[in-house]
């Protein structure tokens, strides 16, 4: 894949954020200068995958960008016979993740469908995963699909939903958002870039507190659910189906 530099907001003021051609191209980069934690969001998920998934059992990517998160269950899964299925809407970013799964040569069944997350149907995913997907769902679309996907999971279904949240404290807000930006400083975009990404991305990812992704979670047929990990204003949660 021809991977590059993010200096998509260099010039600072942009459209509304899509995952198209230009995206795709960056997003690898983009994504681990923009994400606290991306890295090891991807070690805890391997962990998850190694310790949840079975021979014969069904996974789902949603959302599954350039197929980092299938990777990482890929990786850690390696002596097991299963299928996953990865789902993204953007064609080029499934333009690319098909390359990048298309050699493993590895035991599992890899299906690589192009498909709005909300529109598929689900087979018994014994783990799913939702890696920075939800937020970019309109509001109001969220808990149907969270809903689906709990029904048709097993009983001993699990998912691994990865956010960026907001907090109900102004002071909290506050200290979060000003370490997030200090974490892209870090990763050396400008304040340019940053304000050109922030316009990009308003009214685009829409975020939710942590409690209320609890609330729909279990709403939607989760009995148990867990943060497993936070990184400022990034977490990640475990959602079991009993």
């Amino acid at each position: 894949m021809d991977e590059k530099r993010d200096t998509l907001f260099e010039s600072g003021a942009s459209d509304p954020f899509r995952f198209d051609e230009r995206v795709s191209r960056v997003f690898a980069d983009m994504i681990a200068r923009s994400v606290p934690g991306y890295g090891l969001f991807l070690e805890v998920l391997a962990v998850l995958a190694r310790r949840h998934i079975a021979a014969g059992d069904h996974v789902y990517d949603l959302g599954c960008s350039l197929g980092a998160s299938s990777l990482a269950i890929l990786g850690a899964t390696r002596d097991r016979d299963y299928r996953l299925t990865a789902v993204d809407n953007a064609p080029t970013m499934i333009e690319r993740v098909r390359e990048t799964l298309a050699d493993l040569n590895a035991p599992q069944h890899v299906e690589v469908i192009e498909a709005d997350i909300r529109d598929i149907g689900f087979e018994s995913p014994r783990l799913a995963v939702l890696g920075f997907t939800l937020q970019f769902l309109e509001p109001a679309t969220r808990l149907e699909l969270l809903r689906r996907l709990a029904g048709a999971m097993p009983d001993d279904g699990m998912l691994v939903l990865a956010e960026k949240v907001h907090f109900d404290s102004a002071a909290t807000q506050a200290m979060q958002t000003e370490l997030h930006l200090e974490f892209k400083r870090l990763h050396d975009y400008t304040e340019l870039e940053i304000a050109g990404k922030r316009q990009a991305l308003e009214n685009v990812l829409v975020t939710d507190t942590v409690a209320e992704h609890e609330a729909r979670l279990r709403e939607a047929g989760f009995a148990r659910v867990t943060l497993v990990m936070q990184a400022f204003n990034f977490v990640t949660l475990v959602a079991e189906r009993t």
